[in-house]
């Protein structure tokens, strides 16, 4: 059985004061607050020996392919753990760039609406594990069907549909993001997490609504392999360590 995994996230976003790209963390992908230097907090999370980094663009924001590169560069530079990226990645060139930092995995959102060929093309070539879909979702009365915004337009979509889609476009896991919880510190959505475990073998990631440490041990007990936070390691000054050995004691086989 693999071992369940912890996996801090960066959000990179422009400087309020000017155009340098810093981390910062997002409220229900509508608000953003800034947290610092990038290539810092990356080497805090290498220092908590953290299973594996992801670092993510907004949709919401543009930046110059050579910014995003220049800051990838660095933080690879510094830390040993493996890193996966996600952010405006359409073609297969533009994922070509980011692998030959040595970046191991590429999450892909809008992509797999708007540009499938380019996940079926990155999953042929580079293997299955390094491709993350991440599904971002609205809640809905109907827990089996979840809003979407597909090109510019609000639809619901069973969750059925959408793991099918996912698979047939060749992923290795698949990351689960329901916005209303963004960065609310309330819980994560254990009721899709629910479904989309019992539709697929693939490994799911947990995101969004990260608040305590029971948080993660109800994710991995409801079917998570990984989860995934970002406002929770950016101001509440948790310890990875700390949060390893509080899930340990709960039996759940997690990753040292």
């Amino acid at each position: 059985m693999l071992k369940k995994r912890i996996i801090p996230k960066i959000l990179l976003i422009p400087s309020q004061n000017s155009k340098k790209i810093i981390a910062g963390t997002s409220l229900k992908y509508d608000t953003y607050k800034t947290s610092g230097s990038a290539e810092s907090q990356a080497q805090i999370y290498q220092s908590s020996i953290s299973d594996e980094l992801m670092i993510l663009v907004s949709n919401q924001c543009t930046f110059d392919t050579s910014e995003i590169i220049e800051i990838l560069e660095k933080i690879n530079e510094k830390i040993l753990m493996p890193l996966s990226f996600g952010g405006n990645l359409n073609k297969l060139e533009d994922v070509e760039r980011i692998f030959g930092l040595g970046i191991e995995k590429v999450i892909f959102n809008r992509a797999q609406f708007d540009n499938p060929s380019t996940i079926l093309k990155v999953a042929e070539k580079y293997g299955s594990q390094s491709v993350v879909v991440s599904i971002d979702f609205l809640n809905t009365n109907n827990n089996e069907i979840v809003e979407l915004n597909v090109a510019g337009k609000s639809q619901k979509i069973p969750l059925e549909i959408l793991i099918k889609n996912v698979e047939n476009l060749g992923a290795g896991e698949i990351c689960l993001n329901n916005i209303s919880r963004d960065g609310t510190f309330q819980g994560t959505d254990l009721v899709s997490l629910r479904v989309v475990r019992n539709l697929t073998q693939l490994p799911v990631i947990q995101s969004c609504g990260v608040g305590k440490v029971n948080h993660f041990v109800e994710a991995f007990e409801n079917g998570a392999d990984a989860v995934a936070a970002g406002s929770y390691f950016s101001y509440l000054d948790q310890s990875i360590l700390q949060i390893r050995s509080h899930v340990n004691n709960f039996g759940i086989n997690i990753r040292h």
